[in-house]
């Protein structure tokens, strides 16, 4: 089990190396989205902020967010670091994502730009 701390860590991770890609920052300009991260394992919530082109991370979560990804720390951790690809556990269940079907689409469009 990963630690509260280390998803925080891969978000950050994450968010910065969006920043640091050119091309998916001008690709994401106009997607300006609140999605919160929920670790169920270990009941910790932090969300990640889209606007603008920027991705930045806050700790706890919006009243209305557009996306909400839950998985255990660990899948969590490893899906933001590149580690792992999240078709895997999105199609076994043990990563869910709700929300609009154009907006999970844009963010399996980002991780790609990134890990794939």
């Amino acid at each position: 089990m990963a630690t509260s701390q280390e998803v925080v860590d891969s978000l950050e991770s994450f968010a910065l190396s969006c920043k640091e890609n050119d091309r998916l920052t001008v690709m994401i300009k106009d997607w300006n989205r609140v999605l919160r991260v929920e670790a169920t394992d270990l009941g910790t919530v932090n969300s990640l902020v889209t606007s603008g082109g920027d991705v930045s991370v806050k700790d706890g979560a919006f009243e209305t967010p557009d996306l909400v990804i839950q998985s255990d720390s660990d899948t969590l951790t490893q899906v933001f670091y590149g580690e792992l690809s999240p078709n895997e556990p999105y199609n076994d269940g043990s990563l869910r994502i709700k929300g609009s079907e154009e907006d999970i689409v844009r963010l399996d469009f980002v991780i790609a730009m990134l890990w794939e």
